[in-house]
């Protein structure tokens, strides 16, 4: 695979787009992805599709977590590889005008130039949080 970097490279970039998401940081997600990073997503009722850093920041941030969003906590996350990809899998508790909630996504990457270069996330949705975790 040319150009592609796999091992603690490929699992360090997973783990640092999770923090970044999670504090909603476009400037870390921007560092991380790749200018033509093909983005592939499933959530509850819609599919979502990016061929650019571009397009993808703009489902993560003005799509799925709007500015009314705000993520309260990375309540728990897993990063490993599987062959040639990176998975990750994590869970946030995010508050907005409709209560607090959970959200879960898992997802797949390849590193690409040190930049995630492919990436398809599934996500829960939305799953209102009673107080009990």
């Amino acid at each position: 695979m040319t150009g592609s970097t796999r091992g603690a490279v490929g699992v360090t970039q997973a783990e640092q787009f999770v923090f970044a998401l999670s504090r909603k940081d476009e400037r870390g997600l921007r560092e991380l992805l790749a200018a033509n990073v093909r983005f592939r997503a499933l959530t509850p009722g819609q599919a979502w599709e990016a061929n650019s850093q571009e397009a993808a920041i703009g489902i993560l941030l003005g799509s799925w977590f709007e500015d009314s969003d705000q993520i309260e906590e990375l309540v728990s996350h897993d990063v490993h590889e599987v062959a040639d990809k990176v998975a990750m899998r994590y869970r946030l508790h995010v508050r907005n005008d409709g209560g607090r909630f959970l959200v879960e996504q898992q997802a797949y990457l390849t590193i690409d130039d040190g930049r995630i270069g492919d990436v398809a996330i599934v996500c829960s949705g939305y799953h209102p949080l009673d107080g009990a975790d």
